[in-house]
């Protein structure tokens, strides 16, 4: 009982010490997607992410994801395995809190000079990175198909939002 006592202290000090010197990383923790209910609905897919503003995200801003990636030279033993990290893609935060966020897909990884991946697209576990991260100059870029798309009803306008939405182009 005292050895897993002591190993609980000291795996929570060692995760509190990562965490505030800054090597925690952001993760996606779920991905969740809306069910369309005809051809002509959008389809939102959302990836919620283990940091917030608190990490350093804020809204609008676009982030890379990567993944690492378990390789292993079969001539060598299983010891030798390696990691490489690959690119994923780039998520747009939509919605922000102080310790989680939500992102939709802003860019696919191009992979006519990017690695392939076994599972393409972003997946939960996948890495969230600040370092390479911008704000896109024009924020109201439209999204991608597979992203959700905000309609909004013009001021002063007596048209329920849905009769709005169809007049859209």
């Amino acid at each position: 009982m005292k050895r897993i006592l002591s190993f609980s202290i000291l795996s929570a000090a060692f995760l509190s010490f990562l965490s505030l010197n800054g090597f925690a990383q952001i993760q996606v923790i779920q991905v969740k997607r809306n069910i369309p209910l005809s051809d002509e609905e959008l389809v939102y897919k959302d990836y919620y992410l283990s940091g917030g503003a608190k990490e350093g995200l804020r809204l609008h801003l676009v982030v890379p994801v990567t993944r690492w990636v378990n390789l292993r030279d079969n001539n060598q033993a299983a010891e030798q395995s390696t990691k490489m990290l690959e690119p994923v893609g780039w998520l747009q935060i939509i919605f922000i809190q102080d310790r989680f966020s939500v992102a939709r897909l802003y860019e696919s990884v191009n992979y006519a000079s990017s690695p392939v991946l076994d599972q393409p697209g972003v997946l939960i576990g996948d890495a969230v990175s600040l370092e390479r991260s911008y704000i896109p100059k024009s924020v109201g870029k439209p999204p991608p198909k597979d992203s959700a798309q905000v309609i909004a009803v013009p001021k002063g306008s007596d048209q329920p939002a849905a009769e709005v939405q169809s007049q859209q182009p």
